[in-house]
């Protein structure tokens, strides 16, 4: 397959990836290597390959099922799927009150 065209690299040609935001640094994802195999023809999206270094944070087992229980606990809080209020809408009648043409 033989692309005259050539143009800028696509999403396809790219490596995303993404760590947790915010405060929560228990994951950390550092980019070890990118390569590129400009040789492989075959379309004008190139093949990329790369490696990561992840370092992951050992979680204290005891405060990870004290958060569990309490999680859990919260959830006796939540409205049973019975008391949730339920409606019916329909489209038999609209009334539109004070609607204007501008």
């Amino acid at each position: 397959m033989d692309h005259a065209c050539r143009r800028r690299p696509a999403w396809t040609d790219r490596i995303l990836y993404q760590t947790a935001r915010g405060k929560d640094k228990t994951v950390q994802l550092v980019e070890g290597s990118y390569q590129s195999y400009p040789a492989i023809s075959l379309s004008d999206h190139k093949p990329v390959s790369a490696d990561f270094i992840v370092q992951v944070e050992e979680m204290d087992r005891g405060l990870a099922e004290s958060r569990m229980k309490q999680l859990i606990k919260n959830l006796g809080r939540l409205p049973l799927e019975q008391d949730v209020p339920r409606i019916r809408l329909s489209d038999d009648f609209i009334d539109f009150v004070d609607v204007r043409q501008v």
